[in-house]
């Protein structure tokens, strides 16, 4: 019996994800005691609530120098579903030629005033727009578990808006911090892949793109343009300013996720390490 229990145990322990969230924490410090990061352990398991409904951040890192937050939810992926394919869309909005990196400011301006606004990051060609899960040939999790990318994506955008109206709930708690700065991050046990097929050119007539286009290549890391809901936005800054749809979506509602691998922990804090030199 004491084996069988341990054994359920330790399934159940794996399936909820823990055992790989505070791995995952575990290199982060780490690469930070080695200073081959400069992203400290700030936080784990944080409330917050946005629009009501309540959650846990997985945990937070902070920029040694400076208010860039990393927001982090870790996903165990589901071994059966464990490939993670992304794809760009060669159609966004209708002006835009360029993918930057997407992310949410919270700045002072005049005092105690504070807004939150998006802010790009520099050029990079590890953006995404579309993402699949797909079979792979290892036995699912037992009790139906399922780890999805848009699960992960809705959760720790979640978190990120809630942490922004934790901020704006008392202006005053910020004292001499100007501004902070939000990146999700979605840690995975995933296997990532990545195609450079162009969508556009696929056969009208069939609807479907064909194997040498959809060529698959494997990546440590990478970003995912998430178009998130207004259901699971800080409801502090969700109002339209603009009649100009694509310049409205980039505004209020496309936001940057890094997925990260657990080899790719390392060069995306490296990455992560250049977005704001404060």
């Amino acid at each position: 019996m004491p084996d069988q229990v341990e054994h359920e145990f330790i399934n159940t322990v794996n399936r909820h994800g823990y055992a790989f969230q505070f791995a995952v924490l575990q290199r982060t410090k780490q690469l930070f005691d080695e200073r081959a990061s400069p992203f400290r352990f700030e936080v784990s398991e944080f409330p917050v609530q946005i629009r009501g409904a309540h959650t846990r951040i997985d945990f937070i890192l902070r920029k040694r120098e400076g208010q860039l937050l990393l927001v982090a939810e870790c996903k165990r992926a589901n071994p059966a579903l464990s490939n993670w394919c992304f794809v760009r869309a060669p159609f966004v909005r209708g002006n835009r030629t360029v993918e930057r990196p997407m992310l949410d400011r919270l700045r002072r301006d005049r005092g105690e005033i504070f807004y939150v606004e998006k802010v790009t990051a520099a050029l990079t060609e590890l953006s995404y727009h579309l993402a699949f899960e797909v079979k792979s040939q290892a036995k699912g999790d037992s009790g139906g578990a399922r780890a999805t990318i848009e699960d992960a994506a809705t959760q720790v955008c979640r978190g990120v808006n809630g942490l922004i109206e934790f901020y704006l709930r008392d202006v005053s708690l910020l004292k001499d911090i100007n501004e902070i700065w939000f990146l999700p991050v979605v840690f995975t046990t995933a296997k990532l892949l990545v195609s450079e097929a162009n969508l556009a050119e696929t056969d009208i007539s069939s609807g479907e793109i064909a194997f040498p286009e959809a060529k698959l290549s494997e990546a440590d890391w990478l970003l995912y343009q998430y178009h998130l809901s207004p259901g699971i936005k800080h409801e502090t800054c969700y109002r339209p300013t603009t009649a100009d749809l694509g310049e409205a979506l980039d505004r209020e509602f496309v936001r940057t996720i890094a997925i990260v691998s657990p080899i790719g922990i390392k060069p995306f804090l490296a990455w992560a390490s250049t977005l704001w030199a404060g």
